[in-house]
């Protein structure tokens, strides 16, 4: 009644596209791909026990991107992935929104700043975060620190967050859970509510 899922950024671009993250064409499978069925499945047993899901997404575009950003992209000689109109800026196929599941587009790494989430959350009685997505260590990372500021109760979900590097996602769990809340696998959170994952 009083948990929600949040789900970071499981856009095209950055599990299949153009994104940073995604590999090349042609190359094996990435870590992101191997989280995509433990998402769909954690996110259908959310809505079999009434754990609302919200879907927080970037956009980018020249109209809506925050200045520093703008900056550090023509420091680096850069382009912004998750085009404002793009289909490497929607979700993943495999991730489809039920009716009444709200998203969020946000223009930089934090899932509150310059959203509504933080008064949907409220306006719900939700008071614990279950925090999902890519990529760990920036925009999951944000938004979850933000979440835990605005005095959320924070789980990370250590098999549906991923990041480039393998080193940086083993640092990013341990930090959170010494700091920021509880890391728990999808396999543990459903069994802490009876239920038991395919």
């Amino acid at each position: 009644k009083y948990t929600a899922l949040v789900v970071v950024d499981m856009s095209n671009d950055f599990i299949y596209g153009a994104g940073k993250m995604a590999p090349a064409p042609g190359a094996p499978p990435t870590r992101f791909d191997k989280m995509v069925p433990i998402m769909v499945n954690f996110v259908d047993i959310c809505r079999k026990v009434g754990v609302p899901v919200f879907w927080i997404l970037t956009h980018h575009g020249p109209d809506i991107d925050f200045p520093a950003y703008k900056s550090r992209h023509l420091r680096q000689g850069t382009t912004p992935d998750n085009r404002e109109g793009t289909i490497g800026a929607e979700l993943i196929g495999a991730l489809v929104p039920q009716k009444g599941e709200r998203k969020f587009y946000k223009h930089g790494y934090d899932g509150f700043t310059g959203t509504d989430l933080d008064i949907c959350l409220k306006n719900r009685g939700i008071n614990t975060l279950i925090m999902t997505g890519v990529r760990t260590g920036t925009c999951v990372d944000t938004t979850l620190k933000r979440g835990f500021h605005l005095g959320y109760y924070i789980v990370l979900g250590a098999d549906m967050t991923e990041t480039v590097d393998e080193v940086e996602q083993r640092i990013f769990l341990e930090r959170i859970a010494s700091s920021y809340g509880l890391v728990a696998t999808a396999q543990d959170i459903a069994k802490a509510w009876g239920v038991e994952m395919d």
